[in-house]
């Protein structure tokens, strides 16, 4: 009876998460223009798709989506995504302010029985200043889209709005911030930017991105709670009779 109930459990999970298996695991390592190439299909990192990937470049010192590379970080219970902007300012005249700015904007969802998000975290992992600046400002839409998803903004009425910053000056390098509630999906806007000022250079090398998770999924605790109890629920009856 056990086994049978075991193996049915197990079933059921595996025809779940057989509805996702047409998405293709993110690559080792890629470009931001392969990861806007995959649309709203996108790849997938331990249990969670990224997808809708699309960016927003401007300055005066030239950046593409070819240069910035993504590489998945699959640390359990902590998926994530290591950027590489590959951003450097210099200026050396005394005149203007060189920079480049990067919009950059994503989704991420759970997949089905999937652990849900219990937080989100920014990292600036590499890069350095010289008289420059460097920064990521980033907003997070909890349980809904932006109406506007590259200026990050028009997150539903009633969804949470988290948002993050790390900076160099002032030396602020990490952020993490727990959601009001778990969710399986958010709404990520990042403005990334490096300015050198009149007579100085910034670079961003390297930052993560990540997604703490809650320990087991949910729905498949439930699943195997009351399987639990189906079993021994003839055992208990034989005792207590």
């Amino acid at each position: 009876m056990r086994s049978v109930l075991l193996g049915s459990v197990l079933l059921l999970a595996s025809t779940i998460a057989s509805a996702d298996t047409s998405i293709p695991q993110c690559a080792s390592s890629g470009t931001l223009a392969s990861y806007i190439a995959l649309g709203a299909g996108g790849c997938i990192i331990e249990d969670k798709v990224f997808f809708n990937f699309s960016a927003n470049i401007t300055g005066n010192v030239p950046l593409s989506t070819s240069s910035v590379f993504i590489t998945p970080i699959t640390t359990a219970l902590d998926p994530g995504i290591l950027v590489n902007p590959n951003m450097l300012v210099m200026n050396t005249s005394g005149v203007g302010d060189f920079f480049q700015d990067l919009a950059l904007h994503f989704s991420v969802r759970t997949l089905d029985l999937g652990a849900r998000i219990k937080d989100v975290s920014l990292g600036l992992a590499g890069g350095g200043v010289l008289s420059g600046a460097t920064s990521i400002n980033e907003f997070v839409c909890v349980g809904g889209a932006f109406a506007n998803p590259l200026a990050g903004t028009g997150c539903p009425v009633g969804n949470q709005v988290v948002n993050l910053n790390v900076a160099n000056p002032p030396p602020i390098l990490f952020v993490e911030q727990n959601f009001a509630s778990l969710t399986n999906f958010v709404d990520v806007f990042k403005d990334i930017a490096v300015h050198s000022g009149t007579a100085g250079s910034a670079s961003i090398s390297s930052f993560t991105q990540q997604f703490s998770e809650v320990p087991v999924p949910e729905p498949l605790n439930v699943i195997l709670l009351g399987t639990a109890l189906l079993a021994v629920a003839p055992i208990l009856r034989r005792r207590l009779s």
